[in-house]
């Protein structure tokens, strides 16, 4: 899938939230709901992925809850005042799309990227990380790394 042509016009809006020190992205339009974290418990599974930390319900529907720090090899989230669920949707191939929690250290905001402020992946690095699709820059000091939701659900 190409982020330039993911949304109509311009401008390219992203949820943006911190996994450790970096910012990543995705697509407003792919979220859902935000929630606290602390708010929920979050039950183990067994037989889970060990990044699947387990389940919540929320308004009588089951989530299946994902440590994306976990998820790619950063460590594990310590669950803060801060720490927040983010309820997606995920697409996945021949089959309907469903929806998770992605448990991440804080949400920050949503952000607006022109054109001329994303960089694809493919022109950066030579990278087989198929789930970082891009880079946005707004500044010198803050990039925000760009992430295909599905692919990066789907290697998990």
């Amino acid at each position: 899938m190409d982020i330039i042509v993911e949304e109509n016009g311009s401008e390219k809006k992203r949820l943006t939230f911190h996994l450790g020190s970096e910012k990543y992205g995705i697509p407003v339009l792919r979220t859902r709901e935000i929630i606290k974290a602390q708010d929920f418990i979050i039950r183990s599974v067994p037989g889970f992925p060990s990044c699947h930390i387990g389940v919540i319900t929320l308004r009588d529907k089951v989530f299946s809850i994902i440590d994306l720090k976990m998820a790619f090899g950063m460590g594990t989230t310590d669950i803060t005042e801060k720490t927040s669920i983010v309820i997606v949707e995920i697409q996945r191939p021949d089959q309907a799309p469903i929806q998770i929690g992605l448990l991440v250290d804080h949400v920050d905001e949503v952000m607006d990227f022109l054109d001329s402020e994303i960089e694809s992946n493919s022109s950066v690095v030579q990278s087989d990380d198929e789930h970082v699709i891009g880079f946005g820059k707004k500044s010198d000091n803050e990039l925000v790394i760009f992430l295909d939701l599905d692919k990066a659900i789907a290697n998990i």
